[in-house]
């Protein structure tokens, strides 16, 4: 089957790593080819309940619904005049999915990434001088590399991931889709994105999943790239509301295939061979709980049924490569 799936990015002070607090948040909603113009009709009986609540004048209902002015709503009102909308998605093969990092994760998975070895573990690692030489080698290569290129390359790498996992387990083809208005944002993230699609495609396998991509139409005149607007700000607001997902079981000691945790093991076969994946440890029953309550944008009430695989990727606090899997609800934190 071939699938379209848009993209869109959330971030603040992220760039310039001046608050631990910063984010970027990549959201996907992904959906048929074959059902775009039944999902376009939908969506916009959506968008018109939407209207109807906000009660916006004619000259402002001509402009794009954006999703910051879904603050002016109750989370009640929202699931209401989504209820058809998350219907037809659940029985139409509509999927979201994406990907979250605070600055402080973001640059811990760096120091990590650059300084791990088999030996090092917490205080040898988590040093305020390995801290501050891993933000200033980050800085120092944005002002070497091209723009931000080299921050979004792992992130983009993730967003790769989830998505020819995605695609290429269900036998499914893949096209990406993002809005062109920002024409040097578009080149640096959507442009890493896309790099490394191809790229991971190549690994991960033989036949061809990643199918282009199409930057030709504004999120105004796409219905599509309006709901990514959508599932991109519930997303960011799950992990601002539930930090514990980035907080629990949140170790300093590093992932390694040599190391012995207290935690289990997540296994993956290569080749014919088993091999340490990660660690795995079950969520507490009052996280789970809260990330059901109807009163959260991102409520598993209403996005479980319709989420990639059932998991959401991020970085942990302390910088790990966390799955938070939605489906068993447990955190797979990444061999690093």
């Amino acid at each position: 089957m071939k699938m379209i799936a848009f993209l869109d990015e959330s971030f603040d002070s992220f760039f310039d790593l001046k608050k631990n607090d910063g984010y970027f948040c990549m959201g996907i909603f992904i959906l048929p080819e074959s059902k775009l113009r039944e999902f376009s009709k939908v969506f916009k009986e959506y968008k018109e309940k939407l209207e109807n609540l906000l009660q916006r004048p004619a000259h402002q209902r001509r402009k794009e619904l954006k999703s910051s002015a879904l603050r002016n709503l109750t989370i009640q009102q929202r699931n209401e005049a989504a209820k058809n909308l998350l219907d037809w998605a659940i029985t139409n093969d509509a999927y979201v999915g994406g990907f979250y990092t605070s600055t402080k994760g973001f640059c811990n998975f760096t120091l990590r990434d650059s300084k791990a070895t088999d030996q090092q573990i917490s205080e040898e690692l988590y040093t305020d001088e390995n801290i501050k030489a891993a933000r200033l080698d980050i800085l120092a290569q944005r002002k070497s590399a091209v723009a931000e290129s080299y921050m979004i390359g792992q992130i983009a790498q993730t967003v790769a991931g989830i998505l020819l996992g995605f695609c290429g387990n269900s036998g499914h083809t893949f096209s990406i889709r993002y809005d062109p208005r920002n024409e040097q944002e578009d080149h640096i993230v959507f442009g890493e994105i896309v790099k490394r699609t191809m790229q991971v495609e190549k690994v991960m396998h033989q036949r061809k999943v990643y199918l282009g991509y199409s930057n030709t139409l504004t999120s105004s005149q796409c219905e599509g790239l309006q709901m990514v607007d959508f599932v991109t700000k519930d997303l960011k607001s799950m992990f601002k509301e539930h930090p514990r997902l980035l907080t629990d079981f949140n170790s300093r000691q590093l992932i390694t295939p040599e190391i012995n945790t207290t935690r289990h093991t997540v296994t993956t076969e290569v080749a014919g061979r088993k091999h340490k994946w990660g660690d795995l440890e079950h969520m507490d029953s009052s996280l789970v709980t809260s990330l059901f309550a109807p009163n959260s944008p991102f409520s598993l009430l209403n996005y479980h049924e319709i989420i990639m695989s059932k998991f959401v990727s991020c970085y942990s606090d302390h910088g790990t490569a966390r799955i938070i899997d939605l489906n068993d609800f447990v955190f797979q934190d990444m061999v690093d």
